[in-house]
């Protein structure tokens, strides 16, 4: 069965580059959406589960680590 996309929001570990908070960034930053597609048309393919995160600056889409 298909399942819905789910959406939460994560902490991005700014403290691994940065001594500070950058000014105006919030502590929870990045959206992530986890998602299943097939590949295709064929309904009998395989689904696949992605994590997609967004990035909260440049509005990009990424897949994530997970």
């Amino acid at each position: 069965m298909d399942a819905e996309p789910l959406r939460w929001y994560e902490r991005t570990p700014w403290w691994n580059q940065v001594q500070r908070m950058p000014e105006g960034q919030g502590r929870v930053d990045v959206q992530v959406w986890r998602v299943q597609a097939r590949w295709g048309r064929n309904q009998r393919n395989e689904l696949v589960t992605m994590d997609l995160e967004r990035d909260h600056h440049g509005g990009t889409w990424r897949m994530g680590d997970g």
